[in-house]
């Protein structure tokens, strides 16, 4: 049996698990529940229930299918976390465990939570735009949905409660899934050992180390864009912040969005800065809901920068073919502004001299990932490009039990 297999497996014994607890939840708060709590518990039930039916049929019409596949994108997610607060809830409350216990145990599974559901439903998605949604969907999902279905009084010690509002141990989640959910679709996990090949090159590694060196001394000494008082505040919930930023948002954009374009255009002669263009676009727009919480011009500013930086990142991961080392530079870069700033957002409004710095900045790293296209900087990437995306990538684990 492969992989998959096994996380198939996982998928139903997880679905059947969830219809229990449902029914379980129910049963114990019938009483308490609003009517539209029941609802969302009946609907979950029947989704649960029809998924479940789904992958133990033998022959299942495409369009249900395809109704299947939608359904479960949109509500298994919040059915899984829903379930998980509410589990986790119901085992301190009715047996009288220690919470901090409970919470390590369960903090543990939501690692790997939704793994067989990246699996499951998300392998089955072929267009590449598709796939780009059910990541984005994902990443909300699991980042930033996790706070909301446990109550504070619940999470002890105080580190898990910051692990768990800061979206560090979604993101962990999240990086989970994605590398199910990529292996799913044939494509490579980057690995932790660099490879280095024909064309590889010390003098552009420096190139690259040092255009960020430089960007990020610039970036906590100019004083126009932030105000910054140079009075560092190294707060544990701003460097867990910092580090759900790197985690999850080069998860998200360099190792599933760019990986899933670059193979989507595996056909085209200019793949690379095209998948490289996009992906950088994707990485301005996920920006875009701090519209929530500052001000709009900020937020703009905010978007073309990640724009301009989602280009310089891009052409590290490829010419690299490391994801840990874009992560640790996304991390340095928020961990600097947030223990600087001591905000996780940008606070204030611009001025015309923070659209001069961001002209400046943006040109910077557009012109780096402009001179990593040509010569032999580009065979490199484009080497990565297909050790990523290449046709003999699957998910081909398997075990044998056999004495």
């Amino acid at each position: 049996m492969s992989g998959r297999d096994y996380l198939h497996i996982w998928y139903q014994a997880q679905l059947v698990g969830a219809l229990i607890f449902l029914i379980a939840v129910a049963w114990w708060n019938v009483l308490i529940m609003g009517r539209g709590i029941r609802l969302l518990v009946f609907v979950l039930a029947l989704v649960a229930l029809e998924g479940l039916m789904i992958t133990a049929a033998t022959h299942v019409p495409r369009w249900l299918q395809v109704v299947d596949v939608f359904l479960q994108t949109m509500l298994q997610p919040v059915m899984l976390i829903m379930l998980w607060g509410t589990v986790t809830r119901e085992i301190i409350v009715r047996l009288h465990l220690p919470a901090r216990g409970v919470i390590a145990v369960t903090l543990l599974y939501y690692l790997i939570m939704f793994a067989p559901f990246a699996s499951e439903i998300g392998g089955q998605m072929e267009n590449v735009v598709a796939r780009i949604i059910f990541l984005i969907y994902l990443f909300m999902t699991t980042v930033m949905m996790m706070q909301y279905f446990l109550p504070d009084k619940f999470i002890q010690p105080q580190l898990f409660k910051e692990f768990i509002e800061t979206g560090f141990w979604g993101a962990l989640a999240f990086f989970v899934s994605v590398t199910v959910l990529m292996r799913a679709w044939h494509l490579s996990w980057p690995g932790l050992i660099p490879t280095f090949g024909t064309g590889w090159s010390w003098w552009v590694m420096s190139v690259l180390l040092a255009v960020y060196v430089i960007y990020l001394a610039f970036d906590i000494f100019q004083t126009g864009w932030l105000q910054f008082d140079f009075h560092v505040q190294w707060n544990r919930r701003l460097v867990l912040t910092a580090l759900e930023a790197g985690i999850a948002e080069e998860t998200l954009c360099r190792f599933g969005i760019l990986g899933a374009l670059l193979y989507a255009c595996r056909n085209l002669t200019q793949r690379v800065p095209i998948a490289i263009g996009l992906s950088a676009l994707c990485f301005g727009l996920l920006h875009l809901p701090n519209a929530a919480v500052q001000k709009w011009d900020v937020t703009i500013l905010q978007m073309i920068f990640a724009i301009g930086l989602g280009l310089y990142l891009a052409v590290v991961y490829l010419y690299t073919g490391q994801l840990w080392l874009t992560m640790l530079m996304h991390f340095f870069i928020d961990a600097a502004i947030f223990c600087l700033t001591h905000h996780e957002t940008i606070v204030g409004s611009t001025s015309t001299a923070d659209w001069i710095v961001l002209a400046i900045e943006f040109l910077y790293f557009a012109g780096i990932a402009l001179w990593m296209m040509f010569g032999n900087r580009r065979v490199v990437m484009e080497r990565h490009a297909d050790r990523f995306t290449g046709d003999h990538q699957h998910f081909d684990f398997s075990f044998d039990f056999r004495m």
